[in-house]
């Protein structure tokens, strides 16, 4: 039954579940999951309440995607942490919590950095085919087509959202200039950049990846 199989999955029952089963026709279990792990670090990184994945193959393999916030000194809304890329490598973020949803920025030994391609970079909880190239992932309740895969051609309320956004993450911006001028040296060593950055070159970077 698919409670006993939920319950293969967490012996102890810690938590509580919900089992789907989806009988396949003409395609394998490994089609349908070739996507799916090379979003899911992402996906949890803007989940509200979700913070782990577990993707178990039917050939046994398992691949687990986590997000550890780790929140910035004297930033309030704005976290520090890793997401999974395509080849399994971890991504370090800063993550924005806005009011109306997150942004997430690359971070490199240099400061900010763009997005890699193989990440989508606009969400509505999961991932669009919108070819977008922002340099950076925002998640947002922007509305989209009847397919779920596009936003919706009629973008005006897109607009109004997107413009509100830019307010929310001005703020947050904000915050972080003034965490900065009070204490670079901890959000410096929070951010894992070297000693010798100053802060002009990170908000040079900031700007090169908007």
């Amino acid at each position: 039954t698919l409670i006993a199989r939920l319950a293969e999955h967490q012996p102890d029952r810690r938590w509580p579940g919900t089992a789907v089963h989806l009988p396949l026709t003409g395609v394998s279990g490994a089609d349908v999951l070739a996507r799916f792990p090379a979003v899911a670090g992402t996906m949890v990184a803007f989940a509200r309440s979700l913070r782990r994945i577990d993707i178990r193959h039917p050939n046994g393999t398992q691949i687990s995607v986590n997000w550890v916030a780790e929140p910035l000194p004297n930033c309030a809304g704005i976290e520090l942490g890793r997401v999974r890329q395509d080849n399994g490598d971890p991504l370090r973020v800063m993550k924005f919590r806005l009011d109306e949803g997150a942004l997430l920025l690359p971070l490199g030994p240099r400061g900010f950095t763009e997005l890699p391609k193989s990440i989508p970079h606009v969400w509505v909880t999961a991932p669009l085919s919108q070819d977008e190239r922002l340099g950076f992932a925002i998640n947002a309740m922007f509305e989209v087509d009847a397919g779920r895969s596009q936003l919706s051609k009629s973008g005006e309320k897109n607009r109004e959202l997107a413009s509100r956004l830019g307010e929310q993450f001005a703020e947050r911006l904000a915050a972080l200039r003034e965490a900065i001028a009070s204490d670079w040296g901890a959000v410096r060593s929070a951010m894992g950049l070297p000693s010798e950055l100053d802060i002009y070159d990170l908000w040079h970077s900031l700007w090169q990846a908007l």
